[in-house]
This record gives C-alpha cells, sequence and structure tokens, in this order.
C-alpha cells in the first residue's frame, strides 16, 4: 500500500498511485485510510495525521493549475488539428468535393490492380506455358530426294571400286 511505502506523505501517495487525480480523489483516499487506521489494517503516521490545511489546500491548488494546463494544452491541439485539416467552413465544401475524390481514386486503384493481376498471369503463362523450345518437326522429303542421294551413293562406290 502507497501509504504505508510512503510514511503518510500524500503527496508521494498522489504521484505513485497510478490514474488518481487529487481534486476528485483526495476525500475518497482520507476516507478509506482512515476506515483502515480505525481497523488497524495501517499505522497511523504523524505526516498524515498532523498534516497541516496549507498543504493540503496547496496540494489542491497545484492540482488545480495543472488541469487548467491540460485544458489548454488540449484546446491548442485541437485547433492545430483544425489547422492543419483547414477551417470549419471549407470542411463541408470539401466533403463535397472529397466524396467525387475518394469515388475517382477508389477507381484508379481497382483499375491499376486489375492491370496488375493481368500482367501477372501474362508473366506466370510466359513462364510456364510450354513454349517453343524446339524446333518444330520437319516433314519429310519427297520420295525423288531419296532416290538422287540413293544414286548420289552408288556413284561414289563405283568409282572408288574402278
Amino acid at each position: 500500500m502507497a501509504f504505508e511505502k510512503y510514511r503518510g506523505d500524500m503527496d508521494k501517495i498522489y504521484e505513485s498511485v497510478m490514474l488518481c487525480n487529487v481534486l476528485d480523489d483526495d476525500e475518497r483516499f482520507r476516507a478509506i485510510i482512515d476506515r483502515a487506521i480505525a481497523d488497524g489494517k495501517a499505522e497511523k503516521y504523524k505526516k498524515y495525521s498532523e498534516e497541516p490545511e496549507r498543504k493540503r489546500q496547496q496540494r489542491l491548488k497545484r492540482a488545480q493549475k495543472e488541469a487548467k494546463e491540460a485544458e489548454e494544452a488540449a484546446k491548442e491541439l485541437e485547433e492545430k488539428e483544425e489547422e492543419a485539416k483547414g477551417t470549419k467552413a471549407k470542411k463541408g465544401r470539401k466533403k463535397k468535393t472529397s466524396a467525387m475524390d475518394d469515388n475517382a481514386l477508389m477507381a484508379l486503384i481497382q483499375q491499376r490492380q486489375a492491370s496488375r493481376a493481368e500482367s501477372f498471369f501474362d508473366r506466370l503463362e510466359e513462364k510456364y506455358a510450354p513454349g517453343k523450345k524446339r524446333p518444330a518437326k520437319v516433314e519429310e522429303p519427297p520420295e525423288e530426294a531419296f532416290e538422287a542421294t540413293a544414286a548420289r551413293r552408288s556413284s561414289k562406290k563405283k568409282k572408288a571400286q574402278a
């Protein structure tokens, strides 16, 4: 428990407990701590029991100042975001043209995807389809060509024998 860890120092307790807010949680924390002290579950520390009212008020003022700074920072952030997107009047006009621009953009994207798919399938077909790696089969020569070749051979044999 943070109360025991920091020996009743409420400033340190608020710093260590996650998501607590001094403005919202001070009364609740004090009620829980008082009940724990009364039940004997927590020790009564001097820093807690004798905490001056002035210190408590300073803690509350500090928390209010931090909350105000956080609100101002949030407003500045909103204003910067609005400036980046344009003014509110321009936003209304942009929505109409923006819808048309979005439709045109979607059509362009779909068209590019379709052309990519076509070229992809063309490349696959080119790569894996049976191609013309071997020359086409040559038709048989006519019968006269066989006879002419046979005649040449026989004439060469006769010359060689003679």
